[in-house]
């Protein structure tokens, strides 16, 4: 397999034991000149197989909170390390529900139907979505991290949303997304037919966070009037920008 090192900053992949896909939402750089602040948010894959240097990592950088977006019988199978971790608020919030989402327009393949299930989250289970949110806006919650099993489709869109809130630009939030497929090629099966190339384009295309982004900016006017829409107070708003930024 050729070399798949993502073109990206080498403080954005922590590369934890136990996990692929742990990464850092500091660093870019919003429309208002500022630059996101490392080490607040983190998103991640699964972390029920995090080795214990790896949870110890996490916390010498100050983690105070795990957001976990799997549904139940996710936790059930594979329980996260920090569920049992002192000093860490540890909450879950079934993010997708255990009942499936269809395109709302079948026909549709790839990431047209990945982007589409997406938005279909975001009008369906809004309750879980402003759940996540607020966690994340909880007073001293920062440096936070949430995660789901691969760390690309309910943690991608959650991500969208905070660097959305933070002004960093549209382009830059569908690359953010598009990173996951860099390190979930690892996954590939030795006898899997597709190419790394194949796999990192089908994982997390770029094409299914801008429907998303398209869909927030068109019906709402973008991330911060929709997060308002499904119960945000101003106060937690100000609370996930400052955690960002300042």
């Amino acid at each position: 397999m050729k070399d798949t090192t993502a073109p990206m900053d080498p403080r954005r992949h922590l590369p934890l034991e136990g996990t692929l896909n742990v990464r850092d939402l500091g660093g870019y750089d919003t429309a208002d000149g500022r630059t996101t602040q490392w080490r607040r948010f983190l998103r991640a894959d699964g972390l029920h197989q995090l080795a214990d240097s790896a949870r110890d990592e996490l916390l010498d950088l100050g983690l105070r909170t795990v957001v976990d977006l799997r549904r139940d019988r996710e936790l059930a199978e594979r329980p996260s390390v920090f569920a049992t971790t002192e000093g860490v608020h540890y909450r879950q919030v079934d993010y997708v529900g255990e009942s499936p989402i269809d395109p709302s327009q079948p026909l549709l393949e790839g990431a047209e139907r990945t982007g589409d299930i997406y938005c279909q989250w975001l009008e369906v289970r809004r309750d879980a979505v402003r759940d996540t949110l607020r966690a994340l806006a909880a007073p001293g919650a920062v440096p936070a991290l949430f995660n789901c099993a691969a760390g690309k489709d309910r943690t991608g869109v959650t991500a969208a949303l905070l660097l959305g809130l933070a002004g960093v630009p549209d382009d830059v939030i569908a690359e953010d997304y598009g990173l996951s497929g860099w390190f979930l090629v690892h996954r590939l099966e030795e006898d899997d037919p597709r190419t790394a190339e194949e796999y990192q384009e089908q994982a997390s295309p770029r094409r299914a966070m801008e429907i998303v982004l398209e869909h927030l900016n068109g019906k709402y006017g973008g991330s911060e009037p929709f997060v308002r829409t499904i119960g945000l107070t101003a106060e937690e708003v100000a609370r996930l920008r400052a955690g960002l930024l300042d």
